[in-house]
């Protein structure tokens, strides 16, 4: 593993790291009936938030399939939603034939706004040395405040580290941020976190991404993104699939987390086979992970096979038989 990628990884471990993430697509959702519409909509609840709340979310198909998959924010006057950019275009077009008698404007602001990641046990000091104010505490919280005269989001989200936090601010004052942080940050030891970095840090924590580890072919059940939807709210598109696949457990497959013993990390793609020969599932990532000296890998695994404690073989990249493990977490 190249040392580079290694510093990055033990900056974030250790110390502090960042992550531009000005690619990502923002909406900003405005109107009177904002709050009812997104919630008969999307997967998690909407009007229970309180301003300064946020939460992670799905919007689905009438069968439960992923369209998309994003994180949202309610402010006092609008709701702002932060997507994959490659899902940005898909959604506000599906969402907007939705809108029909609601009073509710979707807008796509992503190019005013620029998004970066500050992670690691030093990530609150360092950018309340450049911020000022006071740091959001509660998972998927946000501040709304000022900053070079400019209003600036600055959110909690602990997604390679705890704690981690996200600042989305005008494209004017994002030079002057990025200034102040290599400034303020050199004391530190900060750095910017490569996509090889990124995806060990991730994949340590067990994140699944949309595109690599699940897709519109899957539901947020199957996915086991189990923080993006509810079960108490009312309806919203395809939640009858989701509450059944809940209640009665009968999705055919799930996402689930293997522990290898060998030092081979599978590739993408690979499949996971029975003690006794039956092919149950694929591998999704795969990574070798420095903090357990071992691989671990995300994989689609059949019903019935993915209880914690179940022993697999995964086919290595030259047709090795790889002893897996399924866990509940790899922290």
């Amino acid at each position: 593993m190249k040392k580079d990628v290694l510093d990055q990884y033990h900056s974030v471990r250790r110390g502090v790291g960042w992550r531009d993430l000005s690619d990502r697509g923002k909406v900003r959702v405005t109107g009177p009936d904002r709050i009812s519409f997104l919630h008969s909509m999307i997967s998690n609840d909407v009007e229970g938030l309180s301003e300064g709340e946020g939460h992670y979310g799905t919007f689905l198909t009438a069968t439960g399939k992923i369209l998309a998959d994003f994180y949202y924010y309610r402010f006092s006057e609008y709701v702002l939603i932060d997507i994959a950019e490659k899902l940005l275009a898909g959604f506000v077009e599906t969402l907007s034939k939705y809108i029909i008698m609601d009073d509710v404007e979707l807008e796509d602001v992503s190019q005013e706004l620029n998004h970066f990641a500050v992670e690691g046990l030093q990530a609150k000091e360092l950018l309340q040395a450049i911020l000022g104010g006071r740091a959001p505490s509660a998972a998927l919280s946000a501040n709304a405040l000022h900053w070079r005269s400019r209003p600036v989001w600055w959110l909690r989200k602990d997604l390679l580290a705890e704690p981690g936090f996200e600042i989305i601010l005008p494209k004017p004052v994002s030079g002057e941020f990025e200034n102040s942080l290599a400034e303020e940050g050199r004391s530190c030891g900060l750095v910017e976190i490569g996509p090889e970095a990124f995806e060990l840090l991730r994949m340590e924590r067990g994140i699944p991404i949309n595109g690599i580890d699940f897709s519109e072919r899957n539901n947020p059940v199957e996915a086991r993104l189990d923080e993006a939807y509810s079960l108490k709210k009312g309806c919203y598109i395809g939640q009858e699939v989701v509450s059944k696949a809940t209640l009665i457990g009968s999705v055919p497959k799930a996402l689930s987390r293997l522990k290898l013993e060998d030092p081979i990390v599978p590739a993408k793609g690979a499949p996971v086979f029975a003690q006794d020969g039956r092919e149950v599932g694929r591998i999704t990532s795969a990574v070798f992970s420095p903090r357990l000296e071992r691989p671990i890998a995300l994989a689609f695994l059949k019903k019935g096979f993915w209880d914690s404690g179940s022993v697999h073989r995964v086919v290595g990249p030259l047709s090795e038989a790889l002893s897996a493990e399924v866990v509940e977490s790899f922290e």
